[in-house]
């Protein structure tokens, strides 16, 4: 009696029916396509290292890498054993990061990442999750990322030199390798991003800010995730090019653009009592823009710091607003950023203090 047959007796082509569903069905779930926001692919492209090495993380999302697994399932004649540990199949994941070898390499890497600790998760999905925790780019996350790269390129040279130079397996030289190529990447392209934007820098400065402004002041306001401390710093130069005064300092506030306009009081009123009155302010805040040039009274929490700057306008103070690109502000953020890290406050002069 066959279960599958309403004449419960066995039929071929019943039971070739059943088979190809089941290998339809089993197929279907494990080729199923990962849903990768397009975020994903824009960060990717943005990190600063070579193309190659973007190039390998990009086919590793994609599971195309020539690993023993994947030729096996190709059709080919081959024995599919990690070439680290012998133990497990060579599948994307377990080489770059369930391998014994790979964690190995993680641990002793800068990111010093416990990797037997993310359980049964694909390194797709694990590399889709670090791009997407570090979005912003700032200087924290574009290190977190060139480090995350890197070593993925490491340990996949290292692999196929094992496999096609008979190379003994060594974690600490993938760990070197690592370190130096980011050393030497990150000095790279430093160097060209520095010398790139300070061409821009000077051309916004010269065409974008003509008109009547005695000193422009630029600001940037930081949030820390983990600390959950805000930071706001601000720099004040001349017509020519000298430094007025400075300051950066942590602060309570629940969200960046009200310590921006914590920071922005403590320097109009600084600005205010070395006797200058025409401001020029440039942030890459929209909503710290947009309230000025617009006139809309913040919340409750920025009112009060609004009311101040506003009563300093009525004795002749002069605030201009101008919305720039975050590169330009790039001092003045890692000010911030430092006063974001652990509690501070600095002002220079400090006679000035308020």
């Amino acid at each position: 009696m066959w279960k599958f047959s309403n004449s419960v007796d066995f039929k071929v082509k019943k039971a070739y029916e059943i088979l190809l569903e089941d290998a339809n069905m089993s197929a279907n779930a494990t080729l199923r396509p990962l849903v990768i926001p397009d975020a994903v692919w824009n960060t990717l492209w943005k990190v600063r290292l070579p193309l190659k090495i973007c190039n390998l993380v990009w086919k590793v999302i994609h599971d195309s890498l020539p690993t023993f697994q994947t030729l096996k399932g190709r059709g080919i004649p081959i024995a599919a054993l990690c070439p680290f540990c012998d133990c497990d199949e060579e599948s994307s994941s377990h080489l770059f990061l369930h391998c014994h070898f790979a964690r190995a390499c993680w641990y002793g890497s800068a990111l010093a990442l416990h990797t037997s600790s993310l359980g049964p998760i694909t390194v797709q999905q694990w590399i889709i999750n670090s791009i997407s925790r570090h979005q912003r780019l700032d200087e924290s996350d574009l290190e977190s990322l060139q480090r995350t790269f890197i070593t993925l390129w490491a340990i996949w040279n290292h692999r196929n030199r094992v496999i096609h130079e008979g190379v003994t397996p060594d974690p600490m030289n993938v760990i070197l390798t690592s370190q130096n190529l980011f050393c030497r990447y990150h000095e790279i392209y430093q160097k060209h991003y520095y010398t790139e934007h300070r061409i821009s820098r000077q051309k916004i400065m010269e065409q974008g800010f003509q008109g009547q402004w005695s000193i422009i002041l630029k600001i940037s306001g930081v949030k820390h995730g983990r600390k959950k401390r805000a930071a706001f710093a601000y720099e004040a130069r001349n017509r020519q090019g000298t430094v007025v005064f400075y300051g950066c300092s942590s602060s309570a506030a629940n969200s960046v653009p009200v310590a921006l306009l914590e920071g922005l009081r403590e320097a109009a009123v600084t600005a205010f009592r070395l006797q200058y009155n025409q401001i020029l302010v440039l942030s890459n805040c929209n909503f710290l823009v947009q309230l000025f040039n617009t006139g809309q009274v913040p919340d409750w929490e920025g009112k009060t710091l609004f009311a101040d700057l506003q009563s300093l306008k009525q004795r002749g103070f002069c605030l201009s607003f101008r919305w720039i690109p975050a590169f330009v502000l790039v001092n003045v953020y890692n000010m911030a950023a430092m006063a974001s890290s652990a509690p501070m406050h600095f002002q220079w002069p400090q006679h000035l203090t308020l």
